[in-house]
């Protein structure tokens, strides 16, 4: 009861194992956040149960890799349903092939804010204080930083900026969805160079 538990699903975890540290002991110990987490990692879309209850144990999933148009109609209508009663989707934006934003082959995709990704220029946007504390590190040419820009049409609740970068611009954003909520991230956190 005191360990939260969450799920990633795709190979890379995005340096979270941070979340899952313990002290000597039977002691719990935490130094990056809050509580525990212990997370189920390395799944596939198909590894995901097809009914609600499956996933409600889980307090949230963290999507890195992996396609979400490989999802059947059930397991996304059981992930859309696990986030309306309360879970918390999170969704690391690819570097390339933005399959989140289509409607069409994307089921998941109306849960996502409704914002417009913009991949910036490499070394354009400094994101470095809100990965690390490190003064001297640096961060990788090859890392892909996406401003999530806000529609329009969104309303209260649908694109409410988390992060942004040195120079303003919002790298983080999350949608409210009924009891739940579906974060996406704009920095590639699964880049291997920014991982090492």
């Amino acid at each position: 009861p005191e360990i939260a538990t969450g799920l990633v699903i795709g190979r890379r975890v995005g340096g979270i194992s941070e979340y899952s540290r313990r002290a000597q002991g039977s002691e719990l110990f935490l130094p990056a956040g809050h509580e525990v987490t212990e997370f189920a990692t390395d799944l596939e879309p198909d590894d995901l149960p097809d009914r609600w209850a499956g996933l409600s144990q889980f307090e949230n999933i963290i999507w890195t890799t992996g396609n979400p148009a490989d999802l059947t109609t059930a397991r996304s209508d059981a992930l859309i349903e696990w986030v309306r009663r309360g879970g918390h989707l999170i969704v690391c934006l690819p570097a390339t092939g933005q399959i989140w934003q289509d409607m069409d082959r994307n089921r998941l995709a109306p849960l996502l804010p409704d914002v417009t990704p913009v991949r910036l220029e490499p070394g354009s946007s400094d994101v470095l204080a809100l990965l690390t504390h490190k003064e001297l590190a640096t961060l990788p040419e090859t890392l892909v930083v996406h401003s999530l820009e806000t529609n329009a049409s969104a309303e209260r609740g649908d694109a409410e900026a988390i992060l942004t970068d040195a120079e303003g611009r919002v790298v983080v954003s999350r949608r409210l969805v009924d009891l739940g909520m579906v974060t996406l991230i704009g920095i590639d956190l699964t880049n291997r160079n920014l991982v090492d």
